[in-house]
């Protein structure tokens, strides 16, 4: 649901100013519908010079600076149009939504109440703060949302689509597929709902039936390599390839706002302090020239860290983690990338310090992590990470449960093989609780290898 495309005239009078306005308006919204989106920047901001301050100008103006993905320059000329026209609902729910990409989710919630305050029945708005209370972790706030946008578009498969990813988020598993199955049943060429579904159906102990869902969603057009790891892990090989990119980077994107305090205050996780310790009883006093935190987050390594480098680089996938990393002040760069691929771009011997906290769940086997790092560490460098430890020693790799964070567990004799295979020596190899979950301690390991 996006804004509507704005074409009224504003009661301009005519004229040479407001035709030649028009024309290039007109030209614009041509320029915007065809997708070519800096053209219609361009036309826009040129009528604009022939008419300043028209407000259906300026909204589409925002329109098309919001998807060049440009969210902080389209709130200034949505600004301009309610001071203009302050009862418009249909600006109000478009500032909200730019302000929903700025991340600024109280203020879109501001905006969407605006414009329903205005108009009740705004179905935009409506779906929108259902989406903003979604992502500021209130689902049952969402589920109310989507409920009265179902009351009010009971053939709107998207409305009943989000109410299914809602009532999963609050653990009503079978509320949630019926939900879906309705959606479905208004347009099941959607593969979204079929890969939620696949989720759903996996959480329910239906495993056939999840598989199947996921088949559909490929038949349908959705990604290959989320789907098809859907698939695997319903047949217990999804612990040996990574978790799928986009997965992992929408996981945290999703999680930045709240992470820390659920991650510390709720699964008391230590993972960070695991690390700091580990440093100061095998290296005291140690000062590291240029140290990389891989899957930095949102910093809390780098918090520990910081005093015992003299240069600090975090890696991440998710914007929104880099963004809190980069709020903490301690990181001397950070940058969005896959781990791998990160460390295939590095120069050799850049680093002497590695570190990473409970990345390596995320990756399954670990062999391209190990070697690049071989060729990464200056000779004398540490590598200290933590891990998730397998309840069978004998294998080396378990798979959680890969459709609710998956996680690899990882055996001591995987990590020695590895590091043995790769010319590290261990120096430690410790057992160590992570995390609680369930009100039960997570068994993991903190590992300490030198180059």
């Amino acid at each position: 649901m996006v804004h509507r495309v704005v074409a009224g005239a504003q009661g301009v009078s005519a004229g040479e100013p407001f035709e030649a306005a028009r024309r290039l308006f007109l030209d614009g919204l041509a320029a915007h519908q065809g997708r070519d989106h800096a053209r219609a920047e361009a036309l826009f901001l040129a009528s604009l010079q022939h008419l300043p301050g028209r407000v259906s100008t300026l909204v589409n103006l925002a329109a098309a600076r919001l998807a060049l993905d440009r969210p902080a320059d389209a709130l200034a000329p949505l600004d301009q149009a309610l001071a203009q026209a302050p009862d418009d609902a249909d600006v109000w729910c478009q500032r909200g939504q730019v302000l929903g990409r700025l991340l600024r989710l109280d203020d879109a919630l501001a905006s969407f109440d605006r414009a329903l305050a205005l108009k009740a029945d705004h179905a935009a708005a409506i779906y929108h703060r259902g989406m903003a209370l979604n992502a500021l972790h209130r689902p049952a706030d969402a589920l109310a949302a989507f409920d009265r946008l179902v009351e009010r578009q009971p053939d709107s498969a998207e409305a009943h689509f989000r109410r299914g990813q809602t009532l999963q988020r609050l653990r009503r598993p079978a509320d949630a597929l019926a939900a879906l199955d309705h959606a479905l049943a208004l347009r099941p060429s959607d593969h979204a709902p079929w890969t939620q579904r696949g989720s759903v159906l996996a959480l329910l102990g239906r495993n056939d039936d999840a598989a199947q869902s996921f088949r559909e969603a490929l038949r349908h057009g959705g990604d290959s390599e989320l789907n098809g790891w859907y698939l695997a892990s319903l047949a217990g090989d999804a612990n040996e390839a990574a978790a799928p990119r986009a997965y992992v980077e929408a996981l945290f994107d999703d999680y930045a706002r709240d992470f820390e305090q659920h991650l510390v205050d709720a699964l008391h996780y230590r993972g960070h302090r695991l690390i700091a310790e580990q440093l100061q009883r095998l290296a005291p006093g140690r000062r590291f020239v240029c140290a990389l935190d891989l899957g930095c987050g949102s910093g809390l390594c780098g918090v520990e860290l910081r005093a015992c480098c003299e240069q600090l680089h975090g890696v991440d996938l998710s914007a929104r983690m880099l963004a809190q990393a980069d709020t903490r002040g301690c990181y001397d760069r950070l940058t969005q990338a896959e781990v791998v691929e990160h460390l295939q771009s590095l120069p050799d011997a850049a680093h002497d310090l590695v570190v990473a906290g409970d990345v390596f769940i995320y990756l399954g086997r670990l062999e391209a992590v190990f070697a690049e790092l071989r060729r990464v560490l200056r000779a004398g460098g540490l590598f200290v990470f933590t891990l998730e430890r397998t309840t069978d020693e004998a294998i080396d790799l378990q798979a959680g449960d890969a459709l609710h964070g998956t996680r690899s567990r990882h055996s001591a004799r995987y990590v020695r093989a590895l590091a043995e295979g790769c010319g590290f020596t261990i120096r430690a190899i410790d057992d160590a609780t992570i995390r609680r979950e369930l009100e039960r301690d997570v068994a993991g390991r903190v590992v300490c290898l030198e180059r």
